[in-house]
């Protein structure tokens, strides 16, 4: 499908209202692709194929161009073309330094009956496994004006406050901390991207504040993102390492 959706649940008490809207749509129609929360703000589609894999395996055409979302516009930009065809079980991992790492491929036999490479007819290859990997770069990942977090803290608890040092903290307008990625059969369900306020902000110093809820920002591992926004979009910084910790579980995550 190229459908494209956001679904809203806001909640304010027991009231809970939930709102469902169409985006515009992919580019292309996709099976099985992968979706990355970026932290730009943005979502990258990658990988996947034209077809059903599962119902025709064999038959699927790969799809190599990486579709970028922009929330704000709610419109799917084409961005560049991966090297490799990746359809089913394909996976992709936001790295610490705001790059995709991209990899994975691994079909059905073709036709449930063996492995038949059609590739040169337009189709995904089938001779088997691939276990490459491929580094996706977008374009605020090759900038040589990102900014640079120095300082932040390695452990935090949910509610509390805290400082980070920042070159470029006066253009800082947009903090991110995103939780890490963990892959299964290709979907993440538990990707999130939280935006922290800004307390105060003096000198290369922003403190901020973690959310006070454990169902908003569960006990784990986390990359913290600070960004400017310029003509040419927002920019990131490389991450900052940081664990949030439970202290009503008897263990840390």
């Amino acid at each position: 499908t190229d459908n494209s959706r956001i679904d809203t649940v806001s909640t304010n008490g027991a009231d809970i209202e939930y709102e469902s809207r169409l985006t515009a749509p992919l580019n292309r129609p996709r099976w099985y692709g992968t979706t990355v929360v970026m932290p730009d703000g943005s979502v990258t589609m990658l990988s996947g194929g034209d077809r059903d894999g599962v119902v025709s395996p064999g038959l699927e055409g790969p799809i190599r161009m990486i579709e970028r979302f922009d929330p704000a516009t709610g419109i799917w930009s084409d961005m560049t073309e991966a090297v490799n065809a990746r359809t089913y079980h394909n996976t992709a991992t936001l790295m610490p330094d705001g790059r995709v790492m991209i990899a994975g491929h691994s079909p059905i036999n073709t036709a449930y009956l063996s492995f038949i490479d059609l590739s040169a007819f337009g189709l995904a290859p089938y001779s088997g496994r691939d276990p490459s990997f491929e580094i996706y770069s977008p374009a605020y990942s090759l900038r040589n004006d990102r900014p640079v977090i120095t300082s932040a803290p390695a452990e935090l608890i949910a509610g509390e406050t805290f400082t980070i040092t920042v070159d470029q903290a006066d253009k800082i307008d947009y903090v991110q901390i995103m939780r890490r990625t963990v892959m299964t059969h290709l979907i993440d369900g538990d990707q999130r991207a939280i935006v922290l306020p800004v307390i105060k902000q003096q000198g290369n110093e922003i403190t901020l504040k973690i959310p006070d809820n454990y169902a908003v920002i569960p006990a784990g591992a986390y990359m913290l993102f600070a960004s400017k926004t310029t003509p040419e979009g927002r920019v990131p910084s490389k991450s900052a390492a940081i664990q949030i910790n439970n202290p009503d579980l008897s263990c840390k995550a």
